[in-house]
């Protein structure tokens, strides 16, 4: 879809253009646009509301801009939830900024640590698993990520951790978690503990290499045997800091049990070749939609699937180029009740993903945004619990943009006349309305033009007291006094007759004459041709100083006696700035 397309149209079974870029036209009975607005270059965000009532918010992420990316966090030690904002926050840097953030997928209540896989540049962080139930959720290999092109996919994997013992390689239940009967269980410097942890019932075999064990897929991590704690023996066994432990029960037991000090023993981790070098992957579940039709891979009649809750998923449209965050608020009356997973699945399917994965919901389910005008991310949806509840993983859109260009406007696009100079003037702290629209072609107000001369000339503003004489038609209370009290400190405005007139349009003849006494200009000396007969004798001087600097190309017809518009006057103080720096 186009972006342009932004006005919902809302009818019974009316066809519903959200202005996706990578989304189809929906097909729904009763979905209303409660507010749309960029969050960055690439970010555009989207809030839905249905008769039902169910709410729902949509952050459409362009992996084909330049500054736009999309990427996996989680807490540095698994057992430490993070809310979904925090670790946004904590996630962005001077290079990146969290723009947006969603929930990701499950975690086990009683030690917090993700249910599913978490693989990052290459690398196994965390195995998981799944369960072959189909009344769980998370029951079959399947996850979302980024690979090694660039493109978003929700696929199936397979993968293998392994060891290898006198040329025989024996499979590896899991790795960093609690040992369980008859598993085998891989424990590296990564694991949250110093030591395995583990009861006396088993064997394990400590091999110290000349590498940290980092688990890069399709590489081998080769050790000798330095220790081994037998069956029965409860002394605490330390992880070595290169190397890895290898803990064996039941059947495992057994097999590692005739293992002896001085032998050799690797490991390493495969994946299949489509997830080979992906940026990252987080396993989650059910699928939600597939090829665009709904695909639910659980038992739609279980518990979980019928409950009405709150939200969670991620999607992606066929190419690849767009990531789709997407949530639905619950278990609030009046406001939103939630959905199924099968309703959700089917206005995933109307949205037009092309495929859609299931993330954690219920209390968990979260989207922060850094909102329009904001200058960091913060909690956006209405969780169920009240308050954010701290997850086990988190997906985030970024932006590298530079800071001057963090603010976006609905009605200014690129290519229009103005573009450049309201993108500056952005950077310079001037945010627009409340509805994400500059508003280009409005007259300017004095007492605005009073805040973008303030900013953009980083005044100290001066402070209004009760008793400060500023202006007759200006009172202290006025809610831009301390705007409009700078300008008079600093001779930009002078007003009339003791009178500022906030409201009244500023006229470009004026404009010109705020200009050169905001930025202290005068002539270069290279005198210019440009019309001044209709220009007010007040002004004419000042017309004429711009049209000599080149700050103004209208050498004909000034318009002197027309209102500025926040588009123009936004160029003229960005041709200003340009004119001085050069």
């Amino acid at each position: 879809m186009k972006r342009q397309c932004r006005n919902m149209i809302v009818t019974l079974l009316a066809i519903i253009t959200l202005g996706l870029s990578g989304i189809g036209t929906i097909e729904a009975t009763s979905l209303s646009l409660v507010k749309d607005f960029p969050v960055s270059s690439g970010n555009y965000f989207y809030q839905l509301q249905s008769e039902t009532p169910n709410r729902m918010n949509v952050l459409d992420i362009d992996l084909t801009d330049p500054y736009t990316d999309v990427a996996l966090s989680y807490p540095k030690r698994f057992s430490q939830l993070q809310t979904t904002t925090n670790q946004a926050l904590n996630f962005s840097s001077e290079k990146q900024t969290a723009v947006g953030a969603i929930n990701g997928s499950f975690y086990h209540i009683a030690n917090k640590e993700p249910i599913g896989l978490i693989s990052e540049y290459n690398r196994l962080i965390h195995m998981g698993y799944f369960t072959h139930d189909l009344n769980n959720y998370v029951n079959q290999p399947i996850a979302f990520g980024v690979n090694r092109s660039g493109k978003a996919m929700i696929d199936t994997y397979t993968i293998a951790l392994t060891y290898e013992l006198n040329g025989q390689k024996y499979a590896i239940t899991s790795m960093n978690k609690e040992r369980n009967p008859n598993q085998l269980i891989l424990y590296t410097d990564d694991y949250k503990y110093d030591t395995t942890h583990t009861n006396n019932y088993g064997i394990e075999i400590v091999v110290e290499t000349n590498q940290s064990v980092d688990l890069v897929y399709g590489d081998t991590y080769a050790g000798v045997v330095t220790q081994i704690r037998e069956y029965g023996d409860s002394t605490p066994l330390e992880i070595p800091k290169n190397g890895f432990v290898l803990s064996g029960n039941g059947d495992a037991f057994h097999q590692l049990k005739d293992i002896a000090i001085g032998e050799m023993i690797k490991v390493s981790a495969t994946i299949d070749n489509k997830w080979r070098q992906a940026k990252f992957m987080l396993a989650s579940g059910p699928q939600l939609v597939k090829n665009n039709q709904v695909a639910i891979t659980m038992n739609t009649n279980s518990q979980k699937a019928k409950e009405v809750a709150p939200r969670s998923a991620v999607g992606i449209d066929a190419s690849g180029d767009h990531v789709y965050f997407i949530t639905v608020d619950g278990r609030q009356s009046g406001y939103s009740k939630g959905m199924t997973l099968m309703d959700f699945a089917r206005y995933l399917v109307e949205l037009g993903v092309d495929r859609a994965i299931n993330l954690d919901g219920g209390g968990s389910t979260t989207m922060s945004i850094r909102k329009y005008g904001d200058d960091v991310i913060r909690l956006f949806n209405r969780p169920s619990d009240g308050r954010e509840r701290g997850v086990s993983s988190v997906l985030l859109a970024l932006t590298s943009e530079p800071s001057h260009h963090n603010v976006y406007f609905k009605d200014i696009k690129p290519g229009d006349s103005h573009y450049e100079s309201v993108r500056w003037i952005s950077g310079q702290g001037i945010k627009g309305y409340e509805d994400a629209n500059f508003r280009p072609n409005t007259s300017l107000s004095r007492m605005h033009a009073s805040i973008m001369f303030t900013k953009t000339l980083d005044l100290s503003m001066t402070q209004i007291t009760s008793d400060m004489d500023i202006f007759t038609d200006v009172a202290s209370t006025h809610v831009y006094a301390n705007y409009i009290a700078t300008m008079k400190a600093h001779h930009i405005f002078g007003g009339s007759n003791g009178f500022f007139y906030p409201s009244e349009s500023l006229t470009r003849e004026q404009m010109a004459s705020t200009i050169v006494r905001a930025f202290n200009l005068s002539s270069s000396g290279e005198h210019v041709n440009v019309r001044l007969s209709n220009v007010s004798d007040s002004h004419k001087q000042n017309v004429q100083i711009l049209a000599d600097l080149g700050i103004t190309s209208q050498l004909n017809d000034f318009r002197p006696k027309e209102p500025v518009t926040r588009a123009q006057f936004a160029t003229f103080l960005y041709n200003t700035t340009v004119y001085l720096n050069s």
